[in-house]
């Protein structure tokens, strides 16, 4: 039924349009709406509209394109006729009114759509045994490529979605290759790779003419209209671990200039559709929290980030939504990580609703993640891994291990960090999870006892030369610093006061000295550990070497006369392992790659991690290396061999990991 004769028809289907009861027939976006009202008046001006009397024109403010408005109306042309009679004012004031309704109660039905959980279906891409990660959709949601490990490398993979043969992209190369990323045009993927040196690379969409875009980078992320990709100096692909401080950069694709976009720490950037910010999670300086940032980067860009989350859980891996009115990230607020969404305004980055979750229970989320062009399509990883400690018997002679490992934890811990008591019958660990938290256990896996029970995070324990005390990494006092605990428990205590992002101390075998590391200012340092010496300056180990990167100290010799470590780039890289002579103040270097190193007891041999993720072997004296375990495509880390050499203790991490697709329905 007309409302008045006199009124536009094209008003009427307007109206009609934004009351309409079925959701799917209405307006979906109020920039739909604005769109009709502004094409009504132009048709009034112009006089094409047939039975106009009145229009409306909208005067929107905020982000009304975005979902977002307040809404005022003020009368524009009419027929001259009704402009100077009563009764024509009372039309436009009643059609002004009746337009008014509807886009009120447009955006009122919007706001309840937002704060209702969506109807979501699963769907298993992958079953192959092994890890397959990193997934990103093409723009039409028909094919997607992903990271798999093949020969102790990892490789980028094209699969036609719901197919069973993938294809290997990058196999022909002897490095490793991840973080794929398609182009909104669906001709280019934008990845990281190890070769020649590292950095973001750019292939075409079946693996051919690989071209160098930068020597640094991670998960590198296109803008709309794929002219530019955004990447972080630090991969944010391991939200539990990382530490240290990356920055965000724009690299425009054709000509390879370069812009900084952030100066404070941001990793796993993502572009939203409208090109007005860039989505990234970070670890601020001195804070165990990770939460969602934006940063407006468009025509109006500037000001400072604006945080969508500020709470306890760890929230990671944004993307934004194709219309731009949704962040999509993982998050353990639930109790398990999981994938979450969040409403938010792209103009402003304005949070406009509470959190809602797509996904619960189940294996691990794990990112990064990518949603189709529709935007009715997630690809993502559901991750499900144990990191429990395993030793295995060492024959010092051949230098190999002896007989199949042994497990000394079981069941889902997730192991961090991990050190051998001086007398061989204990081990001291750290388990991440809701909170990281310290334990021990005999080494035969008997009585278990928690040490520390903090929601900040409590990481790298190191048992005293005469195992009464633990020194270990906490972010309690608000930043990461160095603190001691009684191997009972008992005698919390902080010992320094300096740090600002990370710290995992070694004693010397004397237990006179406490070397520790510190991310920021990428330098490693001695203090004393002795009461009473919280406020003492420490000693500075030098934080440059000859290959110009940071020195991470890890372990002393059994003289004292040495420390043993692993170098870093300045993009977080592994360099490779050295040694600092305590008396020359100079660094020898022993290999190219490889962590986390520990001295056997004849202290010239050293046993580490190395890049494949298996355990290696290098003699000081010689420089010569060799692997002497690989349990693939488990990976192997923090190894320490007993006082005797006979064992060596491992974190083992078993893992294993499927793509699945999520579809809104």
């Amino acid at each position: 039924m007309r409302l008045n004769s006199e009124l536009p028809a094209r008003l009427q289907e307007i109206i009609d349009k934004a009351l309409e009861k079925d959701r799917n027939l209405r307006y979906q976006h109020a920039s739909e709406l604005r769109a009709d009202i502004q094409r009504l008046k132009r048709d009034t001006d112009s006089g094409r509209s047939a039975t106009v009397s009145g229009a409306v024109e909208p005067a929107w403010t905020g982000s009304a394109a975005h979902g977002v408005a307040s809404v005022s109306l003020r009368t524009a042309a009419v027929t001259p006729r009704l402009w100077r009679s009563r009764r024509g004012w009372a039309l436009v004031l009643f059609a002004g009114a009746v337009a008014a309704v509807a886009a009120v109660t447009l955006l009122r039905l919007r706001g309840q759509a937002r704060s209702r959980a969506p109807e979501v279906s699963l769907t298993q891409l992958t079953t192959d045994p092994g890890v397959e990660t990193e997934a990103s959709l093409s723009p039409d949601g028909k094919t997607l490529v992903y990271v798999g490990r093949a020969a102790g490398h990892t490789h980028i993979y094209l699969l036609r979605v719901g197919g069973k043969n993938p294809i290997g992209l990058t196999t022909d190369s002897n490095d490793d290759n991840s973080e794929p990323a398609f182009s909104p045009d669906g001709e280019r993927i934008a990845f990281r790779s190890e070769r020649d040196g590292g950095g973001i690379f750019v292939m075409g969409a079946t693996g051919e003419s690989v071209n160098r875009l930068t020597d640094f980078g991670y998960n590198p992320a296109w803008s709309p209209d794929g002219s530019e990709i955004v990447c972080a100096t630090k991969s944010g692909d391991e939200p539990s671990g990382r530490e240290g401080v990356s920055q965000l950069w724009r690299i425009n694709v054709a000509t390879g200039e370069k812009r900084k976009v952030s100066e404070g720490d941001a990793v796993q950037p993502t572009w939203s559709p409208h090109r007005e910010r860039i989505a990234y999670w970070a670890l601020p300086k001195g804070r165990s929290q990770r939460d969602i940032w934006t940063i407006a980067v468009g025509p109006a860009g500037g000001g400072p980030p604006v945080a969508v989350t500020a709470d306890a859980a760890v929230d990671w891996n944004p993307v934004w939504s194709p219309d731009g009115t949704w962040l999509y990230f993982g998050s353990d607020r639930g109790g398990s990580m999981n994938l979450w969404r969040v409403a938010v305004d792209e103009a402003s980055g304005q949070v406009l609703g509470p959190p809602q979750a797509l996904t619960a229970g189940g294996a691990g989320f794990r990112g990064p993640m990518s949603v189709s062009a529709d935007g009715r399509r997630i690809a993502y990883t559901e991750r499900t891994h144990a990191k429990n400690v395993e030793r295995i018997r060492f024959d010092r002679e051949k230098e190999v291990g002896a007989g199949p490992p042994e497990p000394v934890t079981r069941g889902s811990l997730q192991v961090m960090y991990m050190d051998l008591s001086p007398d061989g019958e204990w081990l001291a660990f750290s388990s991440s999870g809701k909170q990281d938290d310290l334990y021990v256990i005999r080494t035969d896996g008997s009585a278990r006892r928690q040490l520390t029970d903090e929601p900040a995070m409590d990481r790298g324990p190191r048992w005293s030369p005469d195992g009464k005390r633990i020194a270990f990494s906490s972010a309690r006092g608000g930043k990461y610093d160095v603190w001691v605990v009684g191997a009972d428990g008992t005698g919390l205590r902080q010992l320094t006061r300096t740090t600002t992002s990370g710290a995992i101390p070694a004693w010397s075998p004397d237990g006179s000295r406490l070397s520790f590391y510190d991310n920021a200012s990428m330098a490693s340092y001695i203090v004393d550990p002795s009461e009473g010496q919280t406020s003492a300056v420490p000693e500075v180990i030098p934080g440059q070497n000859g290959a110009g990167a940071g020195f991470h100290a890890f372990a002393w010799s059994p003289d004292g006369r040495r420390i043993a470590g692993f170098t870093s780039r300045p993009d977080g890289v592994s360099a490779g392992i050295v040694t600092y002579s305590i008396e020359n103040r100079a660094f020898q270097r022993l290999t190219e790659t490889g962590t986390n190193p520990r001295w056997l007891s004849d202290g010239h041999r050293l046993v580490y991690m190395n890049e494949k993720g298996g355990l290696s072997l290098v003699d000081s004296r010689s420089k010569r290396a060799h692997e002497i375990l690989s349990l693939l495509p488990d990976t192997i880390s923090y190894p320490v061999p007993s006082r005797d050499d006979r064992w060596i203790y491992f974190v083992r991490d078993a893992a294993e990991a499927d793509l699945w697709l999520l579809t809104l329905k």
